[in-house]
């Protein structure tokens, strides 16, 4: 019951529908050779985490987009990371999809300080017990989707 609660008051943090960045979000994402993928699933979400992790990997690279499979490029594009994250609650009737760019930054008043942060996110949240699995891969596909919109608008093929 408590978990979901929580599950429940978590999506409430989530857009209603999905958003798109606007051009400001996107400028975030210039400059980024390649973007390392990390998903985790919830368990009972219909699907699992290596599953939509060669998902969300293949249409990066169908897109263009660079998947590296090394660290040292993780760490020569700021760490930047792909973040794919889905909650559902215990009876698999709600979902919560959160795909977001997690890179370091540093604050302006003093560099020295880096954070690991959020520089491009959507969200989406919905449900339907009938076809969980259907429905998390077309909210996941629907915000890779905008991603990948958004890095190639501000990283265009050569």
């Amino acid at each position: 019951m408590i978990k979901t609660a929580l599950l429940v008051a978590c999506l409430f943090l989530f857009a209603p529908t999905a958003f798109a960045q606007t051009n400001p979000e996107r400028k975030s994402l210039k400059g980024i050779s390649a973007v390392p993928v990390l998903v985790q699933v919830t368990d009972g979400s219909g699907t699992t985490s290596s599953l939509l992790q060669s998902y969300v990997e293949l249409q990066l690279r169908k897109a263009g987009i660079r998947v590296p499979s090394d660290n040292a490029r993780i760490k020569q594009d700021g760490y930047a990371v792909l973040s794919v994250l889905v909650l559902s609650n215990p009876d698999h009737t709600i979902s919560a999809i959160e795909v977001e760019l997690l890179q370091a930054v540093s604050l302006a008043r003093d560099p020295t300080i880096k954070k690991i942060v959020a520089t491009w996110k959507a969200r989406t949240w919905g449900g339907d017990i009938a076809g969980m699995d259907v429905n998390i891969k077309r909210g996941v596909s629907e915000q890779l989707d905008n991603f990948i919109n958004d890095y190639l608008a501000v990283n265009p093929a050569k």
